[in-house]
């Protein structure tokens, strides 16, 4: 197993997932693997030139799929699948620290884990998908909103009216009523 080393040769602190407060969750010793995915979706359709906006372009959440190992007594290594099993089921954000960047508010959204022969009892290799969670903080306001009268408006259709709401102009007949039931009681004379 490959492990990372700093620029000056030493080895790398313990990759680790830790909880908002900074507090370690589980530690792992050995660095297998990872892939980052980061997109951006645009549009493809023409553009004028000089209107291409944030609009025309939405970040997708970060996907990040790393593969660790973790030596340890078999106590330790149950001990960090059920800390990987608790994080995936609850919704508790965390951040996946690594020795180049910290990321933050991330969700585990699966794992799966191994043993490899002649490491069974110490060894436990574990790939661990964290999904980047993005929260907006919402803001409300009051809004006096004064009605347009006919003398503010351009068009007379434009003023506020009162909302009154589905009228029927006519007391109306029962020819336009065309349904089994209604038919029956009209025969039945009901």
């Amino acid at each position: 197993m490959a492990k990372l080393w700093n620029w000056s040769g030493k080895e790398w602190q313990n990759w680790l997932l830790a909880n908002s407060a900074g507090t370690a969750l589980a530690t792992f010793t050995t660095y297998l693997g990872s892939t980052v995915k980061a997109e951006a979706n645009i549009t493809y359709d023409y553009l004028e030139q000089g209107s291409f906006a944030a609009y025309n372009k939405t970040t997708a959440p970060m996907d990040i799929t790393v593969t660790l190992a973790k030596d340890g007594t078999p106590g330790e290594l149950q001990q960090a699948v059920a800390v990987l099993e608790r994080l995936r089921t609850t919704t508790e954000l965390i951040s996946f620290v690594t020795p180049l960047k910290e990321h933050q508010n991330m969700t585990l959204d699966k794992y799966d884990y191994a043993f490899n022969e002649g490491q069974a009892l110490t060894t436990l290799v574990v790939n661990i998908h964290l999904v980047e969670i993005r929260q907006q903080k919402s803001q409300y306001t009051n809004v006096d909103v004064q009605p347009i009268t006919s003398d503010d408006a351009a068009s007379a259709s434009d003023a506020s009216t009162v909302d009154r709401g589905n009228t029927n102009p006519s007391e109306g007949d029962d020819s336009e009523n065309s349904s089994v039931a209604y038919d029956i009681k009209k025969v039945l004379g009901v």
